[in-house]
């Protein structure tokens, strides 16, 4: 939030992109296999909210987030 803050003097959109992200994460850690597989050796997965993809893995205790990755970029520099 801090950055599009600084970058627009707003809050509105980050603070809509954490909840809808929240949301999204609330619900994946309730059902962790129901997003898409990335790497299916390394156990990682992916859900789509809006322009984002939201990376996890997961075990039977927790779900750790990876990375978020805005889909407008070039995914071809993308590395987890």
């Amino acid at each position: 939030m801090e950055f599009w803050f600084l970058k627009t003097g707003y809050t509105d959109y980050p603070v809509k992109l954490e909840n809808l992200f929240n949301a999204t994460l609330s619900i994946v850690t309730q059902l962790p296999r129901m997003g898409t597989f990335f790497d299916e050796k390394r156990n990682i997965h992916f859900v789509i909210v809006r322009d984002y993809k939201i990376y996890y893995t997961f075990t039977e205790d927790e779900v750790t987030v990876l990375a978020i990755w805005d889909t407008r970029r070039n995914e071809d520099i993308f590395i987890i």
